[in-house]
Formats: structure tokens, C-alpha cells, sequence
């Protein structure tokens, strides 16, 4: 059966003090584990190396893994023990990676190690406590200090820092990242579509998140479809438009509708989108129900709107479309569209809405 669990490896932590979030995958007793794009500080851990319940990434970690086993369900997972005969790499490459190899790291080591002990040397022999506590507080904050465990050299945290370094490296751009694929006699390597989707598990959590309000998830969204716009017609690229319009049909089909710059000049508001929507469907001659549409998308049945809005609405909304009416609008004209009673809102005449008519 497979199990999926986080883990923090106490010997991995980053130059800025994180570690990243792996998860572990146990099938069949043996054990793989996947890096993800999610970091932890110290104060989100326990003494034993596990996220606090409390940490604000938990949710974030329980939902990832989540995900994986609803993915893993889909696969099949344990139909391909006898080995498969293609595997997709879906990848994301960064030119703010460092290209760095083998040697130049080592070299990095090495220097780092003679900062650490002329410093430790300048801590030793420190003839104050002031002196004694500003070398020890550098000495806290020097690279080398995480290649060391009880004071001598953890010789598996260099590997694992080594290892790490040229991964990261390798993921400076696609060529070098196959380049790299092409050294080992392992993998007969094709690029099978020249597109990167800038869709990682940080982003789609963003989205899923139910405690961010909706509309920064739908800003995020946006972007993401904006990123996207130039391979639309991608097959990938399809498939993970599915998975957006799955998230939030309204916007997905607002932006292929009106646009990344309509949808920010009406600041997000699902009124004003959907009226752009409309309208710019009936500029198109795409449909010949706009005005009905746009009726019920400004009064809903059941509530109560005041004679001088009903009014005010009805003439903005002959205005949008450009129409003429036959008579003069006034907040009666609402009773050709709706069966309405007569009731007051907040002291004023109004008008509640019982039934549409159109």
C-alpha cells in the first residue's frame, strides 16, 4: 500500500536558514522521496524535525500530499512493477540558477572552511567577552558552519550540499539540463514539447488554498493564464487549462472572453466582468439575449430595490447596449421584465422582484 508523508531532513538546511519540504513515498517497502517548492524556518519544527500543527505550511504540506495520492489513485500506482517504457520529465528551469560544477564547488568548500577557521581562531584566542560574542555571532552566520556537526566536519552534509548544488545548477536551462541527461547511459532523451509550464505545487496550493480570498486567488489565476497565452493551443497546455477552469470556471471563461486587461480594469468585481462578458458577445453578434442577461445579472428576484435605483439601472443598461427604448424609462418599466409588489426599502418606495418574465 502506499503511503505518502513529509519529511525534514536536518542536515539539508539552505544558506538562508530553510529546509526544504520532501515528501517520502513507501511502496512495497522501498522508498522514494520528491523535493517540493515548499521551505520551513526552525520555529515551524519540533525538536524531532516534524512541521509544528501550528505552522502556517501545514495546510500547505497536507494538501500537497493530498494531491499526490489523489494523482497516484488516477495512475494506478503498483500496474507498472515490471518497469514502463517512457517517462515524462516535466520541468521548470530558472536563468537565476548559478551554472556551477564540481571543482568551483569544492573550491567554494574549501574557502568557506579557511573563513570559518581563521574566525574560529580570532574567537579562540578573543581576549574580551565583546570580542568573544562578535566572532562567535560570525561564526554562527558562516556558510561552513552547517558542514559541521558536534564541531567536526559532517562529511555527508558536504555531499549532500554538493549533490544539491550541481542538481540545482542543471536546472539553469534546457539544454544544459539535457546535456546532463545525455552523460548518463541510463535515458534515451527527446524534448517532446518545447513548453514550460510555469504551474508548480506553490502556485496550484495558492489556488486551492480556501483561506485566501477569492479574488487573489483570481488574480493569481490570471497571471498564470496570461503566462500561457502564447501555446493555447498546446495539447499540455489544455490539459492544464482544465484543471484551472475545474479550480474557477467564472474567471477561466471571463479571461478567454474579455482579457487579462478588461477583467483588472473592472478590479476583479464578477458584476462588471460579467457585463463586459455580455457585451462583448453582443458586439460580436454571438448571441441576441444580452440585455435580458444583463437585466437579471442587476436585479435578482426575491430582493427589494428602490424606485430611483431601478430607474438609474434600467437607463444605464438601454444606454450600454444602445438601445431606444419605446417609452420613456422610468422604475415602472421594471414590470415588463419582472412580477413585482410594491414595498419599501430603508423608508423609500420600492419595488421587490417576484417572478422574471423574460
Amino acid at each position: 500500500m502506499l503511503t505518502i508523508k513529509s519529511e525534514i531532513k536536518r542536515q539539508e538546511q539552505k544558506l538562508d536558514g530553510t529546509y526544504n519540504v520532501k515528501l517520502r513515498f513507501t511502496l512495497d517497502r522501498k522508498v522514494k522521496r520528491l523535493s517540493t517548492s515548499l521551505f520551513v524556518y526552525s520555529k515551524d519544527l519540533t525538536k524531532e524535525f516534524k512541521i509544528k500543527p501550528s505552522s502556517p505550511i501545514k495546510q500547505d504540506v497536507e494538501a500537497l500530499i493530498r494531491s499526490y495520492y489523489e494523482k497516484c489513485a488516477k495512475l494506478q500506482i503498483g500496474r507498472f512493477r515490471s518497469g514502463v517504457s517512457t517517462i515524462h520529465h516535466i520541468v521548470n528551469t530558472n536563468e537565476s540558477y548559478p551554472i556551477r560544477t564540481k571543482s568551483g564547488i569544492v573550491e567554494y568548500l574549501k574557502a568557506s572552511r579557511d573563513a570559518y577557521i581563521t574566525v574560529k581562531r580570532l574567537y579562540d584566542c578573543a581576549t574580551s567577552l565583546e570580542s568573544r560574542n562578535a566572532f562567535k555571532a560570525a561564526l554562527d552566520v558562516l556558510p561552513f558552519n552547517r558542514m559541521l556537526k558536534d564541531g567536526r566536519i559532517d562529511y555527508f552534509a558536504i555531499d549532500n550540499y554538493v549533490d544539491e548544488a550541481l542538481v540545482r545548477s542543471s536546472y539553469n536551462n534546457i539544454d544544459l539540463l539535457m546535456a546532463l541527461y545525455g552523460k548518463t547511459s541510463h535515458f534515451k532523451t527527446e524534448i517532446s514539447d518545447s513548453l514550460f509550464y510555469p504551474f508548480g505545487d506553490r502556485e496550484r496550493l495558492t489556488l486551492e488554498n480556501k483561506n485566501t480570498s477569492i479574488k487573489e486567488s483570481r488574480k493569481k489565476l490570471v497571471e498564470i493564464l496570461e503566462s500561457l497565452k502564447n501555446d493555447m493551443d498546446s495539447p499540455i497546455i489544455q490539459t492544464h487549462i482544465r484543471e484551472l477552469r475545474r479550480l474557477d470556471p467564472f474567471i477561466v471563461e471571463a479571461y478567454e472572453t474579455i482579457g487579462k486587461e478588461v477583467i483588472e480594469i473592472n478590479n476583479y468585481s464578477p458584476k462588471k466582468i460579467k457585463e463586459a462578458m455580455i457585451l462583448k458577445r453582443y458586439r460580436e453578434k454571438t448571441t441576441g439575449v444580452e440585455f435580458a442577461q444583463l437585466l437579471k445579472n442587476s436585479f435578482q428576484t426575491g430582493k427589494c430595490y428602490t424606485l430611483k435605483y431601478i430607474k438609474a439601472e434600467l437607463v444605464r443598461l438601454y444606454k450600454m447596449l444602445d438601445i431606444s427604448p419605446k417609452d420613456t424609462i422610468t422604475a415602472q418599466t421594471i414590470r415588463e421584465f419582472f412580477q413585482v409588489e410594491n414595498c419599501k426599502h430603508k423608508g423609500q418606495k420600492a419595488l421587490r422582484l417576484i417572478e422574471s418574465l423574460i
